[in-house]
């Protein structure tokens, strides 16, 4: 009956990749993924739900939306002090979750 949810806590570093996936979405139960303050993913971020991001990605992230859960309210589609970079070295490899048809694209970068 709840929605499916990983917690990366503080001063967490993973190199590789990150992937929540459900088989049967529900758009009312969008699984849930928080990256807490002062972690580091270097690689792949995957969610195909809602991501809070209050911590650093050194990569790619693909996520459906966002959010952010504060003490007095909770918003969609905020971010506060998260980090997207992609400095990765160029040998850098990951898993390859989308088919050889899939064009990716880059839509736009906020400044």
């Amino acid at each position: 009956e709840e929605n499916s949810c990983i917690k990366i806590g503080e001063f967490v570093q993973i190199i590789g990749s990150v992937i929540i996936k459900s088989d049967k979405p529900n758009f009312r139960k969008l699984p849930e993924l928080t990256l807490s303050k002062n972690s580091k993913i270097s690689g792949l971020v995957y969610c195909q739900g809602k991501t809070q991001l209050l911590g650093e990605i050194n990569g790619h992230l693909y996520t459906e939306k966002f959010f952010l859960k504060t003490q007095s309210s909770s918003y969609e589609n905020h971010l506060l002090n998260g980090v997207v970079s992609s400095n990765l070295p160029v040998k850098f490899t990951t898993a390859n979750i989308f088919n050889s048809t899939t064009k990716l694209n880059l839509i736009s970068w906020l400044n």
